[in-house]
């Protein structure tokens, strides 16, 4: 995980505008980088700027020239948010997803214990760097309302039912998680059935289509996961979630 990979990011709505207004199909990348000086105030950017936006999924590049993943018919606020908001939810950056996972846990977008969570797990970075670089993933996140919305909230529970479905029968069978974490960790590599069945289970009502259960391990050699102090080993999901 290279946690400056993300640094170069735009900084707040309107960069984010003033350069994706100005790309189109084919341009070069030395136009790319004279787009991205221009907005930013300076006489040229090195390539970091550009591979920041790339990597996060606003275009691609192919002959040295780019290919635009989004359609800016109309250039607003909203439209811009809708790109951004849908390169957010494709990217699979272990940097975009630990920050993400974050400030769900926390409710706050707050800098400092954003960084102080990173660095529990890795001790080694200068906070005063890793805040540096986090900082862009934070203003992104803001600006597509990220702890306000709730596109997450259905990619969580298509996930798990397209996961179950694929061992099941059809709904009311009972299906070990062990077999659906297989599947979740194979086609979505961040994600596991603990962490969706967490972000699940806080969305209202779902009680009533699913439910978990905790077979004796005379009925079942299957894994058992443990959820709010609670042990299950298999899922029955009764309706469409």
């Amino acid at each position: 995980m290279a946690w400056s990979s993300f640094a170069h990011l735009p900084n707040n709505m309107d960069e984010y505008i003033n350069i994706l207004s100005k790309l189109h199909d084919g341009m070069t990348l030395g136009d790319v980088d004279a787009v991205i000086a221009e907005v930013k105030g300076k006489t040229r950017v090195e390539h970091h700027y550009r591979s920041n936006l790339c990597r996060l999924g606003l275009f691609e590049i192919k002959d040295k020239c780019i290919m635009l993943n989004y359609s800016l018919a109309e250039v607003s606020d909203e439209s811009v948010k809708y790109i951004l908001k849908e390169c957010v939810k494709k990217n699979r950056s272990k940097e975009i997803g630990t920050v993400k996972k974050i400030i769900k846990k926390n409710n706050s977008y707050n800098l400092d214990i954003i960084a102080s969570e990173i660095m529990k797990q890795n001790p080694y970075i200068e906070k005063q760097n890793l805040v540096r670089w986090i900082r862009p993933i934070i203003s992104l996140l803001k600006i597509i309302d990220y702890l306000t919305d709730t596109y997450e909230e259905k990619e969580y529970k298509e996930c798990l039912q397209n996961a179950y479905l694929e061992i099941a029968n059809g709904y009311g069978d009972a299906i070990a998680l062990e077999l659906i974490d297989g599947i979740l960790v194979r086609n979505k590599p961040y994600k596991n059935v603990v962490e969706i069945l967490k972000n699940v289970l806080k969305i209202p009502n779902i009680k009533y289509k699913m439910e978990l259960l905790m077979k004796p391990a005379w009925a079942s050699k299957c894994k058992a996961y443990k959820l709010n102090d609670d042990l299950f080993t298999h899922i029955k999901i009764k309706k469409e979630l």
